[in-house]
C-alpha cells in the first residue's frame, strides 16, 4: 500500500536552542511516523524580528533542515514584531512557508495538512491546505483556545480555519466544550489524548526513587513531597503552590523548570521562610531518570496551569483530563483552596484509576504513544472522508449540469487526490476511517 504523506505545521517543536519546547508535539508525530504506511513532514516556522538580539539571535542559528527521529523537518523563518504582530502572524507564516510547501508537494505529493496548535498554526495551515487543495485537520491543546480564543481577531481566524477543516482534535472533553463555546463546530471535534511513553514512565520502588532524589538533589526523605513541573512563568501559578505550602507543616515542594519568574519565586520563598522546604531543581531532561523518579516518589503533583487542555498526574503516569473531578481538585487561584487540594490529594485513597488501582497506577493501554499514533492516523482519515463527501456533494450539481449541457464539460471541483487517485475511489480500508477516542 502506498504510504500516506502528512504535512504538519507546528510552531511548537523542539530545537537545539529550546530542546524541551513542544516535545509532546514531536513525540506524537514521531510515533505516527513510526506507524506502517505513514510519512510525516514537519514545517516548524520560527518567528524572528528584524533586530535579532538575545534569544532571537540564538534562534536564528537553528534554521536547519533534516530528518529527526524519522520525521522530515524544515525550519524556515517568518518575520514578527514581538508583542505587535499577533493578529497577522498566521498570514506571515503562510506567506513565508507556502513556497516551501509547494516545492515539497511538487516533489512528492502530500495527502493531508494538519496544524499542531490552533493559533497561529491553524489559520496558517488552512491557507496552505487551500493552496495545495488538500484536506485539513487542526489540533487544540489548551492555551490556544483559552488564551487566543478570547481575542476576537484570533477567534475569527480560528473559526474560519475550523470551517475549512475536516477534523478538529482536542486533548480532553473539557477542552472540546471550550472549543464549542468559542464557536468551533462540536460535530467535527474528536478527542485525542496525549500518549504516554511507558518506556520512560513506569512504576518503580518508591523507597529507591526517594533515595535517588535525596542523593541527587539533597531533598530530605522525611515528610510529604509535592512536585510541580513546568516553566517558571506567572501563568503557571507556582506562587500559589508556594503560598499554600506555608500551611502544610512538614511538606516539601520540588519545582522542576526554569523561567523568568524564578527570581520572584525565590524571593517569595525567602519571605515566607520556606528556604529549606522549596527546592528549585532547574531543567531536567526527559531521558534523565530522576525526573521520572521524582514523579514516582512524590505524594502529590501540583499543576497550577490555568490554560491546560489536559494534565498528567500521578507519579507513574495517571492521566487526569482537565475538568475531571474524579481525580484531582481545582483550586481557584487561592492559596487556601490550593492547600485544601494538596491535603485532600495526600489523603488515603485520594484517587482511583478506572481499573480500581491507586493514583500511582498506570492506566493500562490507555496512554501508549503507539496507540495514540494509530488514533491520530484514523482521525486524519476522517478528515479525508469529510472532505471527500463535501467534494462529492458540491460536484453533484455540476455533473447533472454537464449531462444536460455538452458545453458544461469541466466540473468546478476536482475530485482527484494529490496522488492521482480519485477521492471517490478511496475505500475506508485505505484511509482507515475512524474517530479518535
Amino acid at each position: 500500500m502506498t504510504a500516506r504523506r502528512l504535512l504538519s505545521i507546528a510552531t511548537l517543536y523542539p530545537n537545539r536552542h529550546t530542546p524541551r519546547f513542544g516535545t509532546f508535539v514531536a513525540r506524537s508525530l514521531e510515533a505516527l511516523a513510526a506507524q506502517p504506511g505513514w510519512e510525516v513532514t514537519v514545517i516548524n516556522p520560527i518567528g524572528l524580528p528584524p533586530l535579532r538580539l538575545g534569544r532571537y539571535r540564538q534562534l536564528a542559528g537553528v534554521l536547519t533542515d533534516g530528518v529527526e527521529h524519522g520525521v522530515e523537518l524544515h525550519r524556515p523563518s517568518f518575520p514578527i514584531l514581538p508583542g505587535l504582530s499577533g493578529p497577522i502572524n498566521p498570514a506571515l507564516i503562510s506567506r513565508a512557508i507556502l513556497p516551501l510547501a509547494r516545492r515539497l508537494h511538487a516533489q512528492k505529493p502530500f495527502d493531508l495538512v494538519d496544524a499542531q496548535f490552533f493559533y497561529p498554526d491553524g489559520p496558517a495551515a488552512a491557507r496552505i491546505a487551500k493552496a495545495l487543495d488538500l484536506p485539513l485537520a487542526i489540533k487544540a491543546r489548551g492555551a490556544d483556545i483559552s488564551y487566543w480564543g478570547a481575542r476576537p481577531y484570533a477567534r475569527r481566524q480560528m473559526i474560519a480555519a475550523a470551517a475549512r477543516a475536516g477534523t478538529l482534535l482536542s486533548v480532553s472533553e473539557a477542552l472540546a466544550h471550550d472549543m464549542a463555546a468559542i464557536g468551533l463546530p462540536r460535530e467535527k471535534i474528536a478527542i485525542h489524548y496525549t500518549g504516554l511513553d511507558r518506556a520512560r514512565f513506569h512504576p518503580r520502588d518508591r523507597k529507591t526513587c526517594r533515595a535517588e532524589i535525596a542523593e541527587r538533589f539533597g531533598i530530605s526523605r522525611d515528610g510529604a513531597l509535592l512536585a510541580t513541573v513546568g516553566a517558571l512563568i506567572p501563568r503557571k501559578g507556582q506562587a500559589l503552590v508556594i503560598e499554600a505550602l506555608a500551611n502544610l507543616p512538614g511538606a516539601r515542594l520540588a519545582l522542576v523548570g526554569t523561567g523568568a519568574d524564578q527570581d520572584a519565586l525565590g524571593a517569595l520563598v525567602r519571605r515566607l521562610g520556606l528556604a529549606g522546604r522549596v527546592h528549585f531543581l532547574g531543567a531536567l531532561d526527559h531521558d534523565f531518570d530522576p525526573p521520572a523518579a521524582l514523579r514516582r516518589r512524590c505524594d502529590g503533583i501540583a499543576i497550577r496551569k490555568r490554560r491546560a487542555g489536559q494534565c498528567l498526574g500521578g507519579s507513574a503516569g495517571l492521566r487526569l483530563p482537565a475538568g475531571d473531578q474524579r481525580c484531582g481538585w481545582r483550586a481557584r487561584n487561592s492559596p487556601r483552596r490550593e492547600r485544601r487540594s494538596d491535603r485532600r490529594a495526600r489523603s488515603p485513597g485520594h484517587c482511583r484509576s478506572r481499573s480500581g488501582g491507586s493514583g500511582r497506577a498506570v492506566l493500562t493501554g490507555n496512554g501508549r504513544a503507539e496507540r495514540r499514533a494509530i488514533q491520530l492516523a484514523r482521525a486524519r482519515g476522517k478528515a479525508r472522508r469529510i472532505l471527500r463527501g463535501a467534494i462529492e456533494s458540491l460536484s453533484a450539481p455540476r455533473r447533472r449540469l454537464a449531462q444536460a449541457s455538452p458545453r458544461a464539460s469541466r466540473p468546478a471541483f476536482s475530485s482527484a487526490s494529490s496522488t492521482g487517485t480519485k477521492l471517490s475511489e478511496v475505500t475506508p480500508s485505505q484511509i482507515r476511517i475512524g474517530v479518535a477516542m
